[in-house]
């Protein structure tokens, strides 16, 4: 079976997660998990917080790719 051919409905049939996409869905996902939460402490605050930064100046950043879709448009 070749996980990339199926769609949303059958991985959901199979009850196949999907990993998150990003760093901020990683994050959302540690702050929801106790074990590995309880696990990392006492680092997992400070982790976040260091990540969460993280998150903001990298979407703070505008790629290569974003200026040369869309600069034309101005």
């Amino acid at each position: 079976m070749n996980l990339y051919e199926l769609t949303a409905a059958e991985l959901k049939k199979e009850k196949i997660g999907i990993l998150p996409q990003n760093l901020h869905e990683a994050l959302t996902a540690l702050e929801k998990d106790g074990v590995i939460r309880d696990a990392l402490n006492p680092v997992a605050d400070e982790f976040l917080k260091l990540k969460h930064m993280e998150w903001v100046e990298y979407m703070r950043h505008v790629s290569e790719w974003e200026i040369e879709s869309y600069l034309e448009f101005f």
